[in-house]
């Protein structure tokens, strides 16, 4: 299992789920948004209300991403990082969805 999908699962159903943006201006995460904000909260913990200077791409959470590509491949039959966002703003309709996402992305064995 993957730990740190499973704690973007629990960020971003704590946070609030978007679409569009790695992180909204109230804070809300998209898929790969929960990834890097478990690997790095200090750098996207919103600082008086507003959102963090710049949604920055990171090695580390493109690797952990990898096993969510596996996943979202598995369910769409396409591969690639760049389907992460596409799946989460054009496939997922609800935070829950997002949510099941990641937790069964942590556990896939694909």
């Amino acid at each position: 299992m993957d730990e740190i999908l499973m704690k973007a699962a629990q960020e971003l159903d704590r946070r609030g789920w978007c679409k569009n943006f790695g992180i909204d201006d109230e804070g809300r995460v998209c898929l790969y948004g929960a990834i890097a904000t478990v690997l790095y909260p200090e750098e996207y913990k919103l600082k008086d209300g507003g959102i963090p200077s710049g949604f920055q791409h990171h090695e580390e959470v493109a690797d952990h991403a990898e096993r969510l590509v596996s996943y979202i491949a598995f369910k769409t039959n396409k591969g690639g990082l760049a389907n992460i966002f596409l799946y989460n703003d054009e496939v997922l309709q609800t935070k829950e969805e997002a949510v099941k996402a990641l937790m069964e992305a942590a556990e896939y064995d694909g």
